[in-house]
This record gives C-alpha cells, structure tokens and sequence, in this order.
C-alpha cells in the first residue's frame, strides 16, 4: 500500500473499471485533484471511503494503473477482542 498522496490531473472523469464493476469519479469529487486514504467520494452514487491506494503497473511515461481499495462509510467495522481469562 501507498502511504504517500497520489496526485491526478483530473481534467476529465476517472474511470473505474474491473471485476465487472465501472464506475467513474468527477473531478470536482476531488477538489484539489489529490486523492488521499480517508476520503469520501462517490462512486455510482454510492458514498464510498477509500481505505487504500496501490500501484498496479506502469503502462507508459506519465499513465499508471492504479486501484483503490474502497469500503461503506454507513458499514459499522466490529472488531472482537481476545478475552483475558
């Protein structure tokens, strides 16, 4: 995972493709054309948070592929605790 901020020129509409999924992220969604872990945007309508950033591949100078690991902001996380004793 990339801990560092990924800048975009979004000038256009991100598309999202993969695992029969499309989606596509207006440039005004990202304000000042940085993406970060921990923000909101949406994605089909859906408010999503992204959780993680990773590099897939370099296609050519100035393009990469990358994808962004998304999760339900109204999604409550639980997470159970060993008990002592």
């Amino acid at each position: 995972m990339i801990g560092l901020e990924v800048t975009l020129s979004a000038l256009r509409w991100i598309n999202i493709t993969g695992r029969d999924v499309s989606a596509e992220i207006e440039p005004v969604q990202l304000r000042d054309q940085t993406i970060h872990v921990g923000d909101h945007v949406l994605i089909d309508g859906a408010e999503q948070i992204i959780t993680g950033i990773e590099l897939v591949d370099d296609r050519a100078q100035r393009i990469a592929n990358l994808a962004l690991m998304l999760s339900d902001p109204h999604q409550r996380s639980t997470l159970t605790l060993p008990r002592n004793g």
